[in-house]
């Protein structure tokens, strides 16, 4: 039963996104983290094969297909607020003035109140570490 911490070699390698989708539109928040680690214990890895993680990786890896039990994403250096390109203009007006007055967690609580799905992934890029703990 080994457990395995994951964890980025180089900064601002971990983005984490949210997209949220309604109606054939959707917004993305992502934020970009300077560090990122997961630790996880192989006997929890059902649907995963640690093998085939690939520790260059600069396509990325989502690490919420592993299922972690703690994680840590250090440093937020950046955000970033998206908006697909057919998204109505007075919706993008009102979700930004909120995003800018209260913070993406109130506008992520509005989107749900209004029946937006989410979608969630946290991606890990290369190079990357894996060390047995």
């Amino acid at each position: 039963m080994p457990n395995y911490q994951l964890s980025t070699k180089e900064k601002k390698n971990v983005v984490d996104t949210q997209t949220y989708s309604k109606d054939g539109h959707w917004l993305q928040y992502s934020e970009t983290y300077r560090w990122g680690s997961i630790w996880f214990d192989s006997d929890d890895l059902e649907d995963f094969n640690i093998d085939e993680i690939d520790l260059e990786n600069p396509d990325g890896i989502d690490v919420g297909l592993i299922p972690f039990d703690e994680h840590d994403y250090s440093d937020g250096v950046s955000n970033a607020l998206n908006f697909s390109p057919n998204f109505p203009a007075a919706d993008q007006e009102q979700f930004e003035a909120i995003f800018e007055a209260d913070g993406f967690e109130t506008l992520a609580s509005q989107l749900y109140k209004m029946g937006w799905s989410d979608d969630y992934e946290t991606m890990f890029y290369g190079p990357l570490e894996l060390v047995e703990c």
